[in-house]
């Protein structure tokens, strides 16, 4: 095994890695790893699995290309057509909706290149904050290694390490993906999303296939082509509604491996992003400066500050101790006893009057 190969395994799990699973997510951080020592950390029940991504197929990736361009061109021929009107007319489609089919053309092309050359695979996609990252793998890692996920098909799990390029104080979500073999099986996809709904109590943003990320489709694309394929309220019949049902079924059972570790953390989602790319950031929270703000001093006409000689917050000079040497000389009474040696026992005490 080569050195870099050794690296790679470090940020890699198997049932054949000869270390429980429990340690591996405790030892290895996404929030303490950064990408300048991998580009992820994985998680897989099948042992012969690496990336699914690395193995692209070179002649669907091609085929996804054509399709691409093809939509790109006729994109543009839309929007130059006077003859589509911008706004929908009697008998006459809006150019909008002339693009939606084009995209949805473009949509089932893709499907079929997928299918034609069994390359089905994709994952199921969460965007956890930084903060809540490690309760979040942490969980979903053991459960794809050897619980409910594993159960429901969910072959293989990564998430993103820390962007090393990260500025002090601002920190970005973190991308996770459980694959499946097959995202255009709407049963399979189902299940997963109900284990993680009910199961854990987390609900994953979207579904996107392997040739979708392998070909160059996200949200920047320029065809502005949908770049995922299922969102949870697509999956489950009722909808948002029914998946807020489900997700009130979880009953958490045990808490994250550390009581310093959270799950399940706010996820921050640009809502006008078709596949859902997260594009902002989590600023941690600074405390208020503590320090009390200094009471501005008076000015006359002239702007000259003056000292408020009467502020009632000002405090009165304190008296000064008579010193002798450097040390303070403290007058005290003397004793009946002293009083006696200095044969002055008929004396009363200092400061008694007659």
């Amino acid at each position: 095994m080569s050195s870099k190969e050794e690296e790679d395994s470090k940020y890699t799990w198997s049932s054949t890695s000869g270390v429980r699973i429990e340690e591996f997510v405790k030892k290895i951080r996404p929030s303490m790893v950064t990408d300048d020592e991998t580009n992820w950390i994985f998680v897989s029940n099948d042992d012969d699995m690496g990336d699914p991504e690395r193995e692209a197929h070179a002649t669907a990736t091609g085929e996804a290309n054509k399709l691409l361009e093809k939509l790109e061109k006729r994109l543009t021929e839309i929007e130059e057509d006077e003859t589509i009107p911008v706004r929908a007319k009697k008998g006459v489609k809006s150019k909008k909706a002339v693009r939606d089919e084009a995209h949805e053309e473009t949509k089932a092309g893709l499907k079929e290149v997928s299918l034609k050359h069994k390359w089905t695979y994709g994952k199921w996609m969460l965007f956890p904050s930084h903060d809540f990252v490690d309760g979040t793998w942490s969980t979903l890692a053991q459960s794809v290694a050897k619980g409910p996920l594993k159960d429901a098909g969910v072959t293989c799990a990564k998430v993103a390490p820390t962007p090393s390029s990260a500025s002090d104080g601002e920190t970005k979500p973190h991308l996770i993906c459980l694959y499946l073999t097959d995202v255009y099986d709407l049963d399979a996809v189902k299940k997963v999303l109900e284990v993680l709904l009910t199961a854990h109590g987390i609900e994953p943003s979207s579904v996107k296939s392997d040739l979708y990320t392998v070909a160059g489709i996200d949200s920047n694309h320029p065809t502005k082509l949908r770049s995922t394929i299922w969102r949870p309220a697509e999956v489950i019949e009722g909808g948002v509604e029914a998946i807020k049902a489900l997700k009130a079924q979880y009953k958490p059972t045990r808490k994250a491996f550390s009581k310093d570790d959270k799950l399940a953390g706010p996820v921050i989602i640009d809502d006008t992003s078709d596949d859902e790319k997260v594009s902002k950031a989590v600023k941690r929270k600074q405390k208020p400066d503590p320090s009390p703000v200094p009471e501005e001093e008076p000015k006359d006409e002239t702007g000259t500050k003056h000292s408020n000689t009467n502020s009632a917050s000002m405090k009165a000079p304190e008296k000064k101790k008579a010193t002798e040497g450097g040390k303070d000389l403290i007058k005290r009474q003397k004793s009946a006893a002293m009083r006696f040696k200095e044969n002055d026992i008929f004396a009363g005490s200092e400061g008694d009057s007659d």
